[in-house]
């Protein structure tokens, strides 16, 4: 199964919290997905997967959906089962280096729980 979660970092703030309003899954999720990044103020927001979920489609159907709302995404793929320490700073200088403002995670557990490392960093 698989399903998003976006959280919104704001950069400098110390005080972090996890804001997951909405985690989907099913038939529509990738329509909604990008509805959930416009309602958090997105403008570019960073997208977190792995080479799988790139393989089977997903991720080119997300982009289009985001293109429609006026986002203009970034894409991380670098992430890999039990992410390790070394790719959440990769995911994070990557989020940086872009300027994203909203991560969505694309997937199951281990690529959710890279998104909520790198929104800790």
């Amino acid at each position: 199964m698989t399903g998003e979660a976006i959280s919104r970092v704001i950069p400098g703030q110390r005080l972090l919290k996890f804001q997951a309003p909405e985690i989907l899954f099913g038939e529509d999720a990738l329509v909604e997905a990008a509805n959930a990044a416009q309602r958090l103020g997105a403008q570019r927001p960073m997208l977190v997967s792995d080479a799988g979920l790139v393989d089977a489609g997903w991720f080119a159907e997300l982009l289009v959906h985001l293109s429609r709302a006026g986002l203009s995404a970034q894409i991380w793929c670098g992430v890999t089962p039990n992410p390790k320490d070394h790719e959440i700073h990769e995911g994070y200088r990557a989020y940086a280096h872009h300027g994203c403002d909203v991560l969505i995670a694309l997937g199951g557990g281990s690529v959710i729980d890279a998104a909520k490392g790198i929104a800790i960093l």
